[in-house]
């Protein structure tokens, strides 16, 4: 045996473990960043953020009923734009920050907790405040001063009560492991005081995307915290050695194995309940300096933190990639011979995320921060579109195991989900690849929305594919189960819905005919009748590439619009629609 290798192995480890416990999130770079401006009021930082009351138009439908949490992060240097804020769109808002002094428990900064409006203007839209507390370094030192312990806690439930607030939440960041039954203990003791203190006492905490020194007890935590905000964000920081994804939801075959997809299974195998749970998402990215223009290109200096509304206002410049592996937008440039790179997050990586959090079934999501982006309305309508009562299923769509399209499932999953398009006389679905533990992982489906033995159509292990699948109800349910070790591809699976018509309506498509199809540049299009049709396209993440309002033309050349893949061709008058899967193999 080589002991010598096995210190150094040791050793190592020992050395990451530190430095991961040691990293710091945006909250931490954020809060510092601004703490040193001279600035001491929220007027002040309207003008520094040069913010103007009304500039951000958010134009949504009000009558939409959130179904999930959307608790957004406020911070202070935000100044007064919460007023342009679409609360019907949130549940809860947390103003950061409380910022506690580890040796005594007190506040070294409230900011404007006791003046600001942001409260107020919550309360009056039925929204849910909490005020969030902060340490990012000191923790043995407040831990273990009973005094200081008892010094916050009553702080904060004093500071709540003054405001006429329910929610106190937690943000203890880089806790050392010699300090996770403290931390536990600490939770225990204010839970219980806040919630004897106050009625409907909300109490939330922020957790790591990866508890890299298992500080968060969550099993014993889990019944005195309401709400668990996985911060799933920093995969790829700032100080890392190369570009890559912030926040991705899968890491597919090039990046590391850590992302939002897995960060979900594991607080949920940690004994989180899952309607305790969050996936808190990023309103920013980062912009590093880099070696080359590469996908995982090594990078020359720290990222700089870009916020989405810094990000969208440099789009125009440059076109946008979106990497598929991880579900991420990002692009490249130059700054005179300096290659960039900039990740970020944008509506369409977002929603993918939100399809996961539907799909798992947990609490909702966490943002960080509120008007990071700016006077942009488009994360916004991922919300209303992903987690309210307007939401609309798309016709056509395509989904995966929770590995994603290039990587593996996760062991010890276990969730159900639903497929019921809109207005659906009958759903197809088609696996094109399966590929599970044989005889330990299983997917079961199911007619209709429920679990049960009458609606059942099969179960499937190994490669024992579904192939394809019709449900004439228009909805099929999935439950899948895997266990503790062993993982295979999974799946990938499009679904398209048909409708059926009445005699007199199916004269609309009974001589419309659709070819060749494979195609490489043009499709044609025979429309005996020469009917008017409005035209969309659409790809397997329901996106729209293509639209033409009044389209009677016979063929429609794609060779500039689409690229290699697979698509989804609708052509609908009035209130009747028709569906073809096209593909375009070159």
């Amino acid at each position: 045996m080589n002991y010598k290798k096995i210190g150094i192995l040791i050793l190592l480890f020992v050395f990451m473990n530190g430095i991961f416990s040691q990293k710091k999130s945006i909250h931490f770079y954020d809060n510092f960043k601004y703490n040193n401006k001279k600035i001491f009021s929220e007027k002040e930082w309207d003008n520094f953020n040069d913010y103007q009351k009304g500039q951000n138009k958010n134009f949504f439908d009000e009558n939409c009923e959130l179904e999930k949490i959307v608790f957004g992060w406020f911070p202070y240097w935000m100044g007064t734009s919460y007023n342009d804020l679409n609360f019907s769109l949130l549940s809860d808002i947390a103003y950061f920050s409380y910022e506690v002094n580890a040796n005594t428990g007190n506040y070294d900064n409230i900011h404007y907790w006791k003046t600001t409006n942001l409260i107020d203007i919550a309360h009056e839209n039925n929204c849910r405040v909490s005020l969030t507390a902060t340490l990012f370094s000191g923790h043995a030192n407040f831990f273990n001063n009973e005094e200081s312990v008892q010094t916050l806690i009553d702080s904060l439930i004093s500071l709540v009560q003054y405001r006429n607030v329910k929610g106190i939440n937690i943000d203890f960041e880089s806790v050392p492991s010699s300090q996770k039954d403290n931390l536990t203990n600490f939770v225990i003791k204010l839970s219980n005081e806040f919630h004897e203190a106050v009625d409907d006492a909300f109490l939330s905490i922020a957790v790591p995307a990866v508890d890299w020194n298992d500080v968060f007890d969550v099993s014993a935590m889990r019944n005195y915290i309401d709400l668990f905000l996985i911060m799933a964000y920093e995969y790829h920081w700032r100080g890392g050695d190369y570009a890559g994804p912030n926040s991705p939801k899968n890491n597919g075959q090039i990046w590391s194995p850590y992302d939002a997809t897995r960060s979900v299974n594991k607080y949920l195998s940690k004994g989180a309940y899952k309607e305790k749970l969050a996936l808190a998402i990023p309103y920013y990215g980062y912009d590093w300096k880099t070696e080359n223009d590469n996908v995982r290109s090594e990078t020359v200096a720290n990222g700089v933190a870009k916020t989405f509304a810094n990000v969208m206002s440099n789009l125009q410049n440059y076109d946008v990639i979106f990497e598929e592996q991880s579900s991420n937008p990002y692009y490249v440039y130059q700054n005179n011979s300096d290659w960039h790179q900039c990740w970020y997050d944008d509506k369409e990586s977002l929603s993918l995320k939100y399809d996961m959090v539907n799909m798992r079934d947990i609490a909702g999501i966490g943002i960080w921060a509120l008007s990071y982006d700016g006077s942009h309305n488009e994360l916004w309508e991922a919300i209303q579109e992903k987690f309210t009562d307007c939401r609309i299923t798309n016709c056509q769509g395509f989904f995966t195991d929770m590995g994603g399209k290039f990587g593996n499932y996760h062991n010890n999953e276990d969730y159900f989900f639903t497929i019921s398009p809109e207005n659906a006389d009958s759903l197809t679905v088609n696996f094109e690849e399966f590929d599970v533990e044989l005889n330990y992982d299983t997917l079961f489906i199911y007619y209709g929305n429920e679990i049960n033995e009458d609606s059942l159509i099969n179960f499937y292990t190994g490669e024992n594919s579904p192939g394809i699948i019709k449900s004439y109800s228009g909805i099929m349910s999935f439950y899948f189960k895997s266990d503790g070790a062993t993982t295979k591809s999974g799946w990938k699976a499009y679904w398209s819905c048909d409708y059926i018509f009445s005699d007199t309506k199916k004269i609309y498509f009974q001589d419309l005919k659709i070819y060749p199809n494979p195609f490489e540049n043009k499709i044609f299009i025979e429309n005996k009748n020469n009917k008017i049709f409005e035209l969309e396209i659409f790809n397997v993440f329901g996106k729209r590439i293509f639209y033409k309002k009044n389209f009677n033309e016979k063929s429609l050349n794609l060779k500039d619009d689409l690229q290699k893949g697979i698509y989804f061709l609708s052509i609908k008058k009035g209130n009747i629609k028709k569906n073809f899967k096209i593909i375009k193999n070159k």
